[in-house]
């Protein structure tokens, strides 16, 4: 290990909640403004909902009860109070809902109204993800296609579908990079699709024919499963998730690649992880510490330091759930306006949410190109999880900051007036008694 660096399970992860909701979870996410957790199931019979869990405390605060139809993918819009979710099978729709909350009896309970439901996938939704600035959204299905779609926020029934992406496989992941024109689209046995609409987004009328689309050629991985752009304005880095076949063995390897996109035209591989055993099923970079995290059927999660030489890139350390069949890992969210909390979900049904601040502290210098991000919507947000809890920097926050370092000058002056003013009533007053 790294001797600059010394990692502690027990101080740097700590384990807040965990709860058993009982039926597989498919797929996790945070609310944009409001401490709830959003999950949808991969249950075939028992459970076909969203549930939605606060934060920290992961109580049942709500649910979306679906009916005939799996729920495989759910995502936040960023800024808007929406929710897209995705099923399966008989239907295979897009569902656009408008979330509530009810703060009636001292009890916050959380509900969803359907605002639009949006066709054209033949098979299954396997995923969705809203871009973070632009109002377009992506949706990814079996049956090879990934859908771009645009809406309006005013008239949401003017949404639809401007473009469509064609793979040779099922499509599995898609992801939009958080501050270019950029989306990546991962399939099985096609590899990644790279797709540049920034001429689109800035075309009045959304002009699709301007769109630029590329491939990129992933070496000898036959098999993708999850994507993720690096968050930083600088490193072109998107982790690529999925397996090779050793040629002298004939097993699978499953690896994590980092390819620089700076050329889109001509990707180059920079680094291949290796420490998972099974198929990949997830991946975050967070976005204020140089920490890409992974989760995998082979039922551990696993935590990549991300070095300024990205080609030393390696696991610093994992965790591992029980090994017996079913503790797969298949999903994972970092808070986006509380960074240090982490969501993992498992195939057996259990959400565990972590605190990862000790490790943050530690990461926060180690790599200079990283950004913190800044959101209006923090306060607001850890008002919600923390009550009105206040430590001596809120305090001073709401007094106004600290008046010593604002207009020194005109406060020793208020001041000493003050005190010249005081004195010279004292010797008024004596000298009248006189």
């Amino acid at each position: 290990m790294d001797e600059r660096f010394e990692f502690d399970i027990e101080s740097d992860i700590k384990l807040i909640k965990e709860v058993n909701k009982g039926f597989s979870v498919s797929n996790i996410a945070f609310h944009s403004r409001w401490p709830i957790l959003a999950n949808g199931s991969y249950s075939d019979f028992q459970d076909r909902s969203v549930k939605f869990f606060n934060v920290p405390h992961l109580v049942n605060v709500g649910s979306i009860e679906w009916g005939a139809q799996k729920v495989n993918c759910v995502a936040f819009h960023p800024r808007l109070n929406a929710m897209l979710t995705g099923d399966s099978y008989d239907t295979n729709n897009v569902k656009l809902w408008y979330l509530t909350v009810d703060r009636s009896d001292n009890d916050v309970k959380f509900s969803a109204m359907e605002l639009m439901t949006l066709s054209g996938h033949t098979q299954v939704i396997t995923c969705i993800a809203f871009h973070s600035k632009q109002p377009f959204f992506a949706t990814g299905s079996w049956d090879k296609q990934v859908k771009i779609w645009h809406y309006n926020e005013n008239v949401l029934s003017d949404t639809k579908c401007i473009l469509s992406i064609d793979h040779n496989y099922n499509v599995t992941s898609i992801a939009f990079h958080p501050t270019q024109h950029i989306i990546a689209t991962a399939s099985r046995g096609s590899g990644v699709k790279i797709l540049d609409f920034s001429d689109a987004a800035a075309a009045t009328g959304i002009d699709t024919t301007r769109i630029i689309e590329h491939d990129i050629t992933l070496g000898e991985h036959i098999d993708t499963t999850c994507v993720a752009f690096h968050p930083g304005p600088i490193n072109f880095i998107l982790a690529v998730g999925g397996h090779e076949i050793d040629v002298v063995t004939g097993r699978y390897i499953y690896s994590i690649k980092l390819w620089d996109y700076s050329s889109i035209e001509s990707p180059i591989c920079v680094a291949t992880l290796t420490e998972h055993r099974n198929k990949i099923n997830s991946m975050i970079f967070h976005p204020s510490i140089p920490l890409l995290v992974s989760g995998s059927d082979d039922g551990t999660v696993n935590f990549w330091c991300i070095e300024d030489d990205i080609t030393k890139t390696k696991c610093y350390y994992t965790i591992q759930y029980r090994l017996d069949g079913i503790n797969m890992v298949t999903s994972i969210a970092i808070c986006p306006h509380d960074n240090s909390l982490l969501a993992i979900g498992t195939f057996n049904g259990m959400l565990r949410l972590y605190n990862i601040s000790e490790l943050m502290s530690k990461l926060s210098k180690r790599n200079p190109f990283y950004i913190k991000p800044t959101n209006p919507d923090m306060r607001m947000f850890r008002r919600e999880i923390h009550g009105n809890e206040t430590t001596p920097q809120i305090e001073e926050q709401r007094r106004g900051g600290n008046n010593k370092n604002r207009n020194t000058k005109r406060n020793r002056h208020k001041l000493s007036r003050k005190r010249h003013n005081r004195t010279f009533r004292k010797k008024r007053k004596f000298h009248n008694r006189r």
